[in-house]
């Protein structure tokens, strides 16, 4: 005998909201569950980034190139020394970072006049950003050449500065004379000229 159309409508209804609560209930789990998942993943892949240093094909390789590599050369510590051959007492620090890519210079560390200039390339041009204790940060562009033992650099631009009259770095030579000796004259500009020069004659620590 065939039930009412109503009543096996009322037991349909029964059923599903049955199933329905069940499948409320279990969802709750599932989510918990997925989450743990994702979370175990995302540690496993965190500690195997560390492991290996960090993805390598996001790494590109260190720019082989014979101006900035001079500097890379000079990773350590240097002190002036006199026409004499006696350490003058200022010293300059360098470090090479950024994956090989840029290296740091620090000027008389430890001191009220400690400076930082980073050496880094645009393109196939070598670059220099000088943080001044002039309050300024003038970038020079090095002159391209075939020698690697003496690199020139001049003016390109600046920040921190209302116009090229103020006081500012405006040129450096760099003379590399051996693996253990360098030279670098800085030239300062004021009112769009020459105002003073100083050279360093830099020895290996």
């Amino acid at each position: 005998m065939m039930m009412p159309f109503p009543y096996r409508t009322r037991i349909s209804d029964t059923l599903i909201h049955n199933a329905a609560g069940r499948a409320a209930a279990i969802l709750p789990a599932v989510a918990l569950l997925a989450c743990l998942c994702a979370c175990s993943t995302h540690r496993h892949h965190d500690e195997g980034t560390a492991a290996s240093g960090g993805p390598e094909h996001m790494i590109p390789p260190a720019p082989d190139h014979p101006q900035l590599n001079r500097f890379k050369s000079l990773k350590g510590r240097w002190v002036e020394s006199t026409e004499g051959g006696e350490h003058a007492g200022q010293t300059a620090a360098y470090h090479v970072t950024a994956g090989g890519g840029t290296v740091v210079e620090t000027m008389f560390p430890g001191t009220p006049h400690e400076m930082v200039t980073m050496y880094h390339l645009d393109g196939d041009t070598l670059m220099l950003t000088h943080y001044c204790v002039l309050q300024n940060q003038p970038r020079m562009r090095a002159a391209r050449s075939k020698r690697d033992d003496v690199i020139q650099f001049r003016f390109h631009d600046s920040t921190g500065m209302a116009g090229a009259h103020e006081p500012h770095m405006h040129e450096v030579v760099f003379n590399f004379i051996d693996d253990n000796r360098f030279e670098a004259t800085w030239t300062n500009y004021q009112n769009g000229k020459p105002a003073h020069g100083v050279t360093m004659n830099m020895v290996r620590q």
